[in-house]
């Protein structure tokens, strides 16, 4: 990968200006970072949802390709860039339930936008092993 000098100082300035436990993120592949220190940690990424216009795979391919750019472009400015979570499993130790039906996890999602309450599933502990 080759670095743009101006994404290195945008990098910089960022980095410099977010405070310690804050939080930054990639919109359009939904990785979410803290800062720890002089460290970024992957905490969270978004799911794949079925009504969005790119499959499963694209997803994934977009969200490994951002963190692995982001890990460059940080590191040329000292700072190192790992993963906090598991594939699959949110900074809050729960999975997505991908089981449901299409209709089913819009409708979830759309109950969460007006409630405010998450709407996916715990892990039962018995799972977060598996």
């Amino acid at each position: 990968m080759r670095l743009n000098p101006d994404h290195v100082e945008w990098c910089r300035q960022m980095f410099r200006k977010l405070r310690d436990g804050g939080t930054w993120g990639i919109p359009r592949s939904g990785l979410m970072f803290r800062k720890q220190g002089k460290t970024l940690v992957l905490y969270d990424q978004m799911p794949h949802d079925p009504a969005m216009p790119v499959t499963a795979a694209q997803l994934r391919e977009q969200q490994d390709s951002d963190f692995e750019g982001t890990k460059v472009h940080f590191a040329a400015v000292g700072v190192e860039v790992r993963r906090e979570i598991a594939d699959g499993i949110s900074r809050f130790g729960v999975r997505i339930d991908h089981s449901a039906r299409e209709d089913e996890l819009r409708e979830q999602m759309l109950r969460s936008q007006r409630t405010g309450k998450d709407w996916f599933k715990p892990v039962k502990d018995e799972d977060a092993d598996a």
